[in-house]
């Protein structure tokens, strides 16, 4: 009864709508249990692997249920909005090589293994390359050169030793 007060009163006040995407939904109500409670019985149960299921906990934990709909799926966008958000992270790449590509509500700049993908709520979710899939490393921007910053940022502090 008081998540489906909550849910109400969020409708209510910012106008979110309720949670369709079943797997979003696991992941919103697993983050709200304790650490590591169920999380791979959730995810045998969702018939995804665990180490994906927490990796979506993660997301969830950086971004909320915006960020995990922006981590599974991809919509067509805006080819102007793309263009203007690739003209606005040009100047911070660190190797302009191999051009930067856009599809759907993606801009990847492939050389720096970045992603930056434009969510519904119209903040920028900034990706990282792991392994073939790509990771929420940050939280979102509401523009595309932070997204894309933030991003550098994670990548660098991860590639320092720690001491």
């Amino acid at each position: 009864m008081t998540e489906a007060a909550r849910q109400a009163q969020q409708l209510l006040t910012e106008g979110t709508l309720l949670e369709t995407d079943p797997v979003a939904d696991a992941v919103r109500l697993t983050a709200s249990l304790p650490a590591g409670t169920r999380a791979e019985i959730v995810a045998h149960r969702l018939d995804i692997e665990p180490q994906a299921f927490r990796r979506l906990l993660n997301t969830y934990a950086l971004a909320g249920a915006p960020g995990v709909r922006a981590t599974r799926h991809l919509y067509p966008d805006d080819p102007q909005v793309l263009q203007q958000a690739a003209a606005a992270i040009t100047p911070l790449r660190p190797d302009s090589a191999a051009p930067l590509t856009t599809a759907d509500n993606r801009v990847t700049d492939p050389t720096a293994d970045i992603e930056i993908r434009h969510g519904h709520d119209g903040r920028w979710y900034p990706f990282a390359a792991a392994g073939h899939d790509w990771q929420l490393i940050a939280a979102p921007s509401d523009d595309p050169a932070g997204a894309y910053q933030d991003a550098l940022t994670a990548l660098n502090a991860r590639a320092r030793p720690r001491r």
